[in-house]
């Protein structure tokens, strides 16, 4: 189907995919430059360090990929923590695969609904954030105009 005479939504999906794509292959950048040694560091955000920068960023990842089932559930009680770049590296790979396949044209979040276009250029944005923040944490090179 040409781009043309696909849906309106579908068109801005597949942008909004494209725009995750980038910023996964950005954070995944500052992922691999992540060592041991930065877990300590502090990071732009005074509340968190790097790991606790590394966990944020899991649950953030897993929740997208959820969302693209159609539901997103409340944040968890207890949230997971001691998240490393290995495990990240997997949760990018997941969260691309949940969207390239289209996903759901709305997600429940609640009584509230969500179009997926909106929630996956939300993901792109809330992960081009923390790639930067992470890089800028461990001294990697900053993503710039990539995206």
């Amino acid at each position: 189907m040409s781009p043309a005479a696909a849906p309106a939504a579908l068109v801005h999906l597949d942008a909004a995919v494209d725009l995750l794509e980038r910023s996964i292959a950005v954070l995944r950048g500052a992922l691999v430059a992540t060592r041991p040694e930065h877990l300590g560091l502090a990071t732009r955000c005074p509340a968190w360090d790097v790991a606790g920068l590394l966990d944020h960023v899991g649950e953030g990842l897993g929740a997208f990929v959820e969302a693209s089932t159609g539901r997103l559930s409340p944040a968890p009680e207890a949230p997971v923590t001691g998240r490393r770049p290995p495990e990240l590296l997997g949760a990018c790979a997941d969260l691309l695969g949940a969207w390239a396949g289209g996903g759901h044209g709305e997600v429940a979040m609640g009584s509230a609904r969500a179009s997926a276009p909106l929630l996956v250029a939300t993901a792109a944005l809330e992960t081009a954030v923390h790639a930067d923040d992470l890089a800028v944490a461990v001294g990697a090179r900053r993503p710039g105009a990539q995206l």
